[in-house]
């Protein structure tokens, strides 16, 4: 996060895996001039897209951070979450094209 946030505190990385919602609760690392660092540990299996965003509380508001902004509600689409593949690769016949 920015380091010109608030108080931040109780920050997760949220995973939504199709209809699914999995928190994954995030720990206080460093802090620095400009950001400041948490970590945490997370289990996914194989997939090729899971979408993400984070949640956290700044100065005690919820607040929820995804991909383009910052928002006080939770309703945010896949659109608007992070996309990442975990451990998942084209096979060679099927790179390049489309599918």
């Amino acid at each position: 996060f920015p380091n010109e946030s608030g108080w931040i505190d109780d920050v997760y990385f949220i995973i939504k895996k199709g209809k699914d919602i999995i928190p994954y609760k995030l720990t206080f690392k460093e802090k620095d001039n400009e950001k400041i660092i948490f970590e945490g540990d997370s289990s996914l299996e194989t997939r090729a897209l899971y979408h993400y965003y984070f949640s956290y509380l700044e100065d005690g508001l919820r607040k929820f951070h995804k991909k383009e902004t910052q928002v006080e509600d939770d309703k945010i689409i896949p659109d608007e979450m992070w996309k990442m593949s975990v451990n998942f690769s084209a096979p060679e016949w099927a790179k390049g094209k489309i599918m």
